[in-house]
């Protein structure tokens, strides 16, 4: 009976604590990460682009005007969070 009690007010202990519990998240870090990722992602998706056009000039002008476009845009999202 009593290891009963024991394990029931353990049990009532966890949930209440499981309940106030929370999770932050730092957005400024999260949106520095997602930046990282497409500065990184946009240049080989460019390279590749180029290289799967077999090398037509036109399409590496517009690949690049595409990708500093997307640079200027993350840069200023990223300003301002």
């Amino acid at each position: 009976m009593l290891q009963r009690i024991k394990i029931e007010t353990f049990s009532q202990a966890y949930i209440n604590a499981e309940k106030t519990a929370s999770k932050s998240v730092d957005w400024s870090k999260v949106f520095y990460i997602l930046q990282c990722v497409l500065l990184f992602a946009f240049p080989i998706g460019a390279i590749a682009l180029s290289i799967a056009n077999d090398y037509l000039f036109l399409n590496e002008i517009l690949s690049g005007t595409f990708l500093l476009t997307l640079i200027l845009i993350v840069k200023i999202a990223g300003g301002k969070s």
